[in-house]
């Protein structure tokens, strides 16, 4: 559903894909390229580009419920280009291994810098990014030695044992970077970046090389031909030091919202001390360090970033409020285990309307997997402010579960179903694990998926492979699969031996 709503918004003329992905998608006026077949030639005759023409549109979380479109210009695309090839810099003998999806403008980095150099391109696939093992196989047989990743790439990464390399360079972005992990890639690289950007101002701002972690993670100084500022509400600079929103104009500033000029003019605003330039309002708090570059402090709004995503919780509030029966929805992030971040969502709804497995089935249509709240718990009431608004503070603390829609009793745990419910107890936060669950519907997601997937195997002695996570339940992970050379001979497996032999010694002839 939400793939639709971009096609219409954007106006989609064409679309290239594989056999399989083109099966699926019915947009109307939409059409379709086969890349296994040979192509016709596309033209727009006549046409002659310019700068400012449009290069890309990329969708992001908005706040109103729909997605919104980015539009950026070919000379805001050229010129970061131009900036990374400078720092952090990338030369012709490099190979530069490429794991963003393209709906991430960090893809913008990940294709274009290797090959506007002549350096090389590895493209790592999905599958290999499903655990920390299989990337860094793929990473090491490559001969990778470079690699941009958002924070929870690199964690998935360090946890399966990557020793890195002394020519390795590592490029950390689209969410803060903790000092933690800054030291333990200091480790195994011989450079860290740290990079900062929304995708409104094309990919990444500024840049910061990480010399000593333990001074605070900073995001360094403006890239070329682009100006920061920060400012207060009043749009007016503030001091070294002062706390203010992060403003950010130059030649990376995007074009504005697709389709939305109210939006645009709202977000994309002109400021005394540059007369005749627009300067993008990011939402983003922070203050100038003397020679220590930019500081991020956080959001002054509901926006967050989670495993790389920019979220909007009021896109997700949205869809949770257009369910039957629901009545008002708020959307938090917090942390189940010590270091991960997740999404809860509360739900004023009656007992009869509250379908927790259903609801999350909808929502799994219209929002992106990293948008899907890991919990869902409905509440009578919210609890609120003496102003009338929402207190969001009070949902921070531990909610106990409402009694109404307490779980009935489940037969006991089998000694392998009690380790794996072990295991999903302590990477989810969630006490109460039956057989019948899924990972997926207790709030796991990917790159926990990867994690669970690793211990399991380890503490049931058999491999378990991740896509399982996602269709079976508890009790169907925790039984041992059959081999594949059961599977082609099933009367050789164990249980049909011993049927065949019973078989044998209850036949009259073989008795007598």
């Amino acid at each position: 559903e939400r793939l639709a709503y971009m096609a219409q918004d954007a106006g989609l003329r064409w679309v290239l894909g594989d056999e399989t992905s083109l099966r699926r998608q019915n947009w109307p006026g939409v059409r379709k390229l086969s890349a296994g077949a040979c192509p016709p030639r596309i033209q727009a005759p006549g046409l002659a580009l310019q700068a400012d023409d449009p290069a890309y549109v990329i969708y992001t979380s908005g706040s109103t419920g729909k997605p919104k479109g980015v539009v950026v210009a070919h000379r805001s695309v050229s010129n970061f280009v131009h900036s990374m090839q400078i720092e952090p810099g990338m030369r012709s003998e490099e190979r530069h291994a490429a794991v963003a999806m393209l709906s991430f403008d960090m893809s913008v980095l990940d294709v274009f810098l290797p090959l506007s150099v002549g350096a090389c391109l590895v493209v790592v696939g999905r599958e290999d990014l499903q655990d920390g093992a299989s990337l860094a196989s793929r990473l090491a047989q490559a001969g990778a030695t470079s690699l941009q990743a958002a924070p929870s790439v690199w964690h998935l990464l360090l946890e399966s044992g990557w020793a890195g390399s002394e020519r390795f360079r590592a490029l950390c972005g689209g969410e803060p970077l903790s000092n933690e992990l800054a030291h333990q890639l200091q480790q195994r690289c011989a450079e860290v970046w740290n990079l900062y950007g929304p995708t409104e101002t094309s990919v990444y701002s500024s840049i910061a090389r990480v010399s000593v972690p333990n001074e605070g993670m900073r995001v360094g100084l403006p890239i070329a031909n682009t100006q920061i500022h920060i400012l207060d509400e009043q749009l007016r600079p503030l001091p070294f030091g002062a706390v203010g929103e992060i403003c950010i104009g130059g030649d990376g500033l995007a074009v504005g919202y697709l389709n939305q000029p109210d939006l645009t003019a709202q977000r994309f605003v002109s400021v005394p001390q540059r007369p005749g330039h627009s300067l993008y309002r990011t939402g983003d708090l922070g203050r100038w360090h003397v020679n220590r570059g930019l500081e991020c402090l956080g959001r002054n709004d509901q926006q967050i970033k989670l495993r790389g995503w920019r979220i909007e919780l009021g896109e997700i509030e949205s869809a949770l409020r257009n369910q039957p029966g629901i009545r008002q929805a708020v959307v938090q992030p917090f942390e189940p285990t010590a270091g991960q971040q997740a999404l809860r969502a509360f739900v004023v709804c009656n007992e009869a309307d509250f379908d927790a497995p259903q609801l999350r089935a909808v929502l799994r249509r219209q929002l992106p997997e990293p948008m899907v709240p890991a919990q869902l718990i409905r509440l009578n009431e919210l609890p609120l402010l003496p102003s009338g608004k929402v207190n969001r503070a009070a949902l921070s603390e531990p909610v106990p579960m409402d009694p109404s829609i307490a779980r009935p009793a489940e037969q006991v745990l089998s000694p392998e179903e009690r380790q794996v419910a072990e295991i999903w107890g302590r990477l989810l936060g969630v006490q109460d694990v039956r057989a019948s669950d899924n990972f997926f519907d207790l709030g796991g997601h990917s790159m926990l998926a990867a994690k669970a997937a690793q211990m399991m195997t380890q503490a049931l002695n058999f491999k378990v492979d991740v896509p399982r996570l996602v269709m079976e339940s508890l009790a169907q992970i925790s039984r041992r699969p059959v081999s594949a050379m059961a599977a082609r001979n099933p009367e050789r497996t164990p249980s049909a031996r011993l049927a065949a032999w019973m078989k044998r010694w209850t036949e009259p002839e073989t008795r007598r």
